[in-house]
């Protein structure tokens, strides 16, 4: 693929795209000119040279004003203000699509974070400021992370942290783009158009000041400095970095998404309209939301119950047609969808309406093992294995009609509803003896939960006592259970609406891991390491060991190895099968590391 394709395809970071070479259209200029008579490429040259000297100036004078506002955000921490915002709001607005559920915050937790000072905040950087509050005793740091506990201050302050390091990701990458589309110009300048046109001052004047060795060395001080507040972190607390590391992967699937539909979109004419609104239909990144898919599930079941009631009560059981069969067996779901037309209908909605709880049990399962942290794992657990068998349930009322097979649809109504209702009652309890909630929407459910759970017990109850439907003995006793029947499943879905706050402003990424494929070589290496490496010696905190030799060694044989599989910085790999790497290492000394080596070491990781 050519590289103005290229460009176009995801080349290009989210939001920064004024900011590029506009290669296509310098490109063009030079098919102009080489196309152009002798007499008139003198003048087009000089226009094409200011054109590219504009567009240079502009690439530079963005990537030294983006670094230099990274370079001050780091100095001196900026989340003051922001979190003053955020406690009189209720709500931070940083990160909001990633953390979808922080708008359910409890409102008592704001007032329980660590007031900031300004005066520190703008006189202290912001690694500073971050391993402050990680240290800080207010809560076990190894045991939870700030988004859980609602550190709203903490919060604010790694929000910037990974913003930060992405954005100083994405500037490196915006200058080597730009580098490489300038020097591809200047390559089709020389191959295009005569030399006795061209200025000779034409290739100094166009180097990118940003991918000189002083922007370079700015720009890796600064990933430098913003790696060792991760390296800290890990140190102090295991459970706050990864956090840190989770808010990487969101952003970086929400990159890659981005990407794939830039390319998406970069296949398609532009001029062919109705494609693209046919594309952008069929995206179901951006279309397939659980908001998006909760309410469709709430649509789908209320329409499915209308039309098979509307259908059975024109569906009559005596040749006079005076009863219909919702008189017959009385006015329960399973009723009006016991007979043809009508049970067609309701096989098919109910199906969709069980596809959709799945989806919606997932997303709020992922979001509850979010809140826990690991609090209550097997509770937890037990509660989307019980709903996820109440959903097959649910399939199995739609397969199985009740005037085929009586015993094996009433079987699976039953559990649908008391299985049901277990996972709302376990759901409730976590969400109550952990306050991850605001007390609204705590009380809220806890107050839906009682009533389906009276609802379910008075129509199991009732139904128990009066008789299955469509016995002699009908009379009111079973018109009350199928009412109780309808409003415990409608407080089903009442509980679930509950949940669109969040869920409106949540979006899905899927992220498929692929086995790695590693060579019989680097299968040996790994075995080795898991045989004869038990309990790898500490590292020191700049990353060095206590072997100076070891590290030369391993570092050599790294460089030197084609096909590398990890680099182990506290043991060389021996060729002796009793050799213990364990037993020659020096007393720790940090002196022991010269600088070169230190050097090395950095290079490597570069």
């Amino acid at each position: 693929m050519k590289f103005g394709r290229r460009l176009l395809h995801g080349l290009k970071e989210k939001h920064w795209e004024e900011h590029y070479v506009d290669y296509d259209k310098l490109k063009a200029q030079v098919r102009q000119i080489s196309d152009a008579p002798p007499y008139d490429q003198p003048h087009l040259v000089r226009g094409l040279i200011s054109d590219l000297r504009k567009q240079a100036s502009h690439v530079d004078t963005y990537f030294f004003a983006t670094l230099s506002k990274l370079e001050a955000s780091l100095s001196s921490c900026r989340c003051g203000m922001v979190v003053e915002e955020a406690r009189i709001n209720s709500t931070l607005a940083i990160y909001t699509t990633s953390n979808a559920f922080l708008l359910e915050r409890k409102e008592s937790s704001l007032s329980n974070t660590i007031s900031l000072d300004r005066d520190y905040c703008h006189h202290h950087s912001l690694h500073k400021h971050i391993i402050r509050l990680v240290s800080s005793k207010e809560h076990s740091w190894d045991e939870t992370d700030p988004f859980v506990v609602g550190n709203i201050a903490l919060e604010s302050h790694i929000q910037e942290y990974v913003n930060i390091f992405q954005q100083v990701r994405a500037l490196r990458r915006l200058a080597i783009v730009n580098n490489v589309a300038l020097e591809k110009l200047v390559k089709k300048i020389v191959r295009h158009i005569s030399r006795d046109v061209i200025p000779t001052s034409l290739f100094s004047s166009l180097a990118l000041k940003c991918n000189d060795s002083n922007a370079k060395d700015r720009l890796q001080t600064l990933h430098t400095h913003l790696q060792q507040i991760d390296d800290d972190v890990l140190v102090c607390s295991t459970s706050v970095h990864e956090y840190i590391t989770s808010l990487g992967v969101q952003y970086m699937a929400q990159h890659l998404d981005h990407k794939t539909l830039q390319r998406e979109r970069g296949l398609i004419d532009k001029g062919e309209t109705t494609t693209l609104q046919i594309a952008s239909l069929t995206n179901f990144r951006n279309n397939l939301k659980p908001s998006y898919v909760l309410i469709f599930q709430t649509i789908i079941s209320t329409l499915t119950l209308l039309t098979t009631y509307t259908l059975s009560n024109k569906i009559f059981v005596d040749e006079q047609k005076t009863r219909s069969i919702l008189e017959e067996k009385g006015y329960f779901i399973s009723a009006s969808m016991d007979m043809s037309p009508a049970s067609h209908v309701g096989t098919l909605g109910l199906t969709m309406v069980t596809f959709g709880l799945l989806f919606t049990v997932f997303v709020r399962h992922k979001m509850m093992k979010r809140l826990l942290h690991g609090r209550s794992m097997l509770l937890h657990r037990l509660s989307i294995t019980v709903a996820i068998t109440s959903i097959f349930c649910g399939l199995g009322v739609a397969a199985f009609q009740h005037h085929l097979y009586t015993i094996v649809h009433n079987l699976f109504a039953a559990l649908f509803f008391l299985l049901g209702v277990l996972h709302i009652v376990l759901e409730v309890y976590l969400e109550t003896i952990y306050e991850l909630y605001d007390p609204f929407h705590r009380k809220t459910r806890q107050f839906i939960v009682f009533l389906t759970l009276l609802s379910v017990a008075f129509f199991l109850l009732l139904l128990a006592f009066a008789g299955d439907m469509g016995s002699k003995n009908y009379d009111q006793t079973l018109f009350v259970a199928a009412i109780a029947e309808l409003a415990a499943f409608f407080l089903f879905l009442l509980y679930f609406l509950t949940f669109l706050p969040g869920f409106h402003q949540l979006d899905m990424h899927l992220v498929l891991m692929e086995p790695p494929t590693h060579t019989q070589k680097q299968v040996d290496l790994l075995s080795y390491i898991k045989e004869k490496v038990k309990e790898p010696p500490p590292l020191l905190h700049n990353g060095c060991t206590n072997n100076v030799a070891n590290i030369r060694s391993t570092m050599a044989k790294f460089s030197s190895t084609t096909t590398p599989l990890f680099f182990t910085p506290w043991t060389s790999i021996s060729d002796k099968s009793d050799s213990n790497p364990a037993k020659d290492m020096a007393p720790i000394k940090e002196c022991d590391v010269d600088k070169p080596s230190k050097q090395r070491y950095r290079n490597l990781h570069d």
